[in-house]
């Protein structure tokens, strides 16, 4: 599974612990919550074992980034429609390495935790 960093991938394996792995849009979430240590910070103190009530979540103060994240998180797990197309094609709203989580995260929630390694199947 391609990570943003060594700090997010030790985040996301050590909040999926005792989660149930299978549930798609749940790790979809845990993957772009735990992709950035402010927005982790706001988010876990609402994570009940396998829920995460995403619209309990507000930032304050925090970088665009953490925007995107949660924004990708609750469109593609409650279908909220924060981000767009234009939005995705823009390298100066979604940088390279940020439009590389969210596709991550697409896949996850499309194909489960094997996504990554998804090989010619269709």
């Amino acid at each position: 599974m391609n990570f943003r960093n060594e700090k997010h991938k030790t985040l996301f394996q050590s909040a999926a612990k005792g989660m149930n792995t299978s549930d798609k849009a749940l790790m979809c979430q845990l993957y772009l919550l735990t992709a950035d240590r402010k927005l982790w910070q706001i988010s876990k103190p609402w994570i009940d074992k396998n829920r995460i009530p995403l619209q309990h979540i507000h930032l304050r103060a925090s970088g665009e980034e953490s925007y995107i994240l949660l924004c990708c998180a609750k469109d593609l797990t409650l279908g909220t429609k924060h981000l767009s197309i234009d939005d995705l094609a823009d390298t100066t709203v979604i940088t390279p390495q940020m439009f590389e989580i969210l596709c991550n995260a697409i896949a996850i929630r499309r194909f489960g935790l094997d996504a990554i390694q998804y090989q010619g199947r269709r």
